[in-house]
């Protein structure tokens, strides 16, 4: 047994056999899972509780969350029901 130093096992940045089948899965098929997710959304023939699902799964992707601190771009702040909410109608931390 080695003390202070590896002396086996995988290398660094080696992917491990679930990520690799699953990078090989998304090559074969050329689509990605929020390309699916995407396709599914903007599909007229799906039904509208998939295609919203699919948003719902989607959005996080695609959509970033406002962080604490951040307002409208105005900069124009109300308060309502005891918070701070933006022109926007979003919840500004002054």
């Amino acid at each position: 047994m080695a003390y202070g130093f590896k002396t086996g096992g995988r290398t660094a940045g080696t992917l491990n056999k679930r990520t690799q089948d699953m990078l090989d899965e998304i090559t074969s098929t050329g689509e990605t899972p929020l390309q699916y997710m995407l396709r599914v959304m903007r599909n007229p023939e799906a039904s509208p509780a998939r295609r919203d699902a699919m948003a719902i799964a989607a959005a996080p992707y695609v959509h970033s969350k406002v962080g604490p601190g951040r307002c409208h771009p105005s900069g124009k702040a109300k308060y309502h029901r005891r918070e701070v909410v933006d022109s926007g109608g979003v919840p500004c931390i002054p």
